[in-house]
């Protein structure tokens, strides 16, 4: 690849797959006979941004991963009829990638972690399988967290209600202004919403007027 260019455009190589119905919207039914046949073309986001720089006269490189196969060949010819520089990175054979599936194990919070993390898990596991922590051997269902806006990576900064932000354990639970705080491997975290077996979704306040008074809370 030389140095002498303008622009590198990275990804986003590929091909669209035109299918001609016979009016839009369609009403609906089962199957359609599809008459004029289908099309598929050279051009995706990648390759469309670099047609527009290189019309714009920039010296542009196109790199990305593609197939050989007949896509990865009007990908290649497109760029090449417009005198568009490609590095087409052989796709490994059989590499198909998998995601597996999220289970209630992977949603159990793990307080130990910052609080940008915990916010993270939580919101992937929502609204299934449902993020879930323990308090007590007591399995609660939670809601999003919030990371607190006038809180920062550093502890003793201005929290809610623009007092100091406290210094809890990873898990740690305290009430504070209509508001619950949980420790996390970083800074605290405004606790969402709340679900006990066999009760309601209830805001965090509301389920922390609950607990019963004594020595600190913990979330395992």
């Amino acid at each position: 690849m030389s140095r002498d260019n303008d622009v590198l455009v990275l990804g986003g190589a590929g091909v669209d797959t035109i299918v001609y119905v016979p009016r839009l919207p369609l009403p609906y039914a089962d199957s359609y006979m599809i008459e004029q046949g289908i099309r598929t073309r050279a051009g995706q986001t990648g390759d469309f941004v670099a047609l527009g720089l290189c019309a714009l006269g920039l010296r542009v490189h196109h790199l990305d991963m593609l197939g050989d196969d007949p896509e990865g060949d009007l990908v290649r010819a497109l760029h090449r009829e417009r005198g568009i520089a490609l590095t087409a990175v052989p796709q490994p054979a059989g590499g198909v990638s998998f995601a597996p599936k999220i289970t209630p194990a992977d949603a159990q919070v793990d307080w130990k972690l910052p609080a940008h993390v915990v916010d993270r898990q939580i919101r992937a596991c929502t609204p299934d399988p449902g993020a879930w922590t323990e308090l007590d051997g007591v399995r609660l269902k939670l809601g999003p967290v919030a990371l607190d806006p006038a809180d920062s990576a550093d502890r003793g900064r201005p929290g809610p209600g623009g007092a100091a932000a406290p210094d809890l354990a990873p898990g740690e639970l305290q009430a504070v202004r209509n508001a619950v705080l949980v420790g996390t491997g970083s800074r605290p975290v405004l606790l969402g919403d709340v679900q006990a077996p066999g009760k309601r979704q209830m805001t965090a306040p509301e389920w922390a007027r609950g607990l019963r008074s004594g020595g600190p809370a913990r979330f395992g």
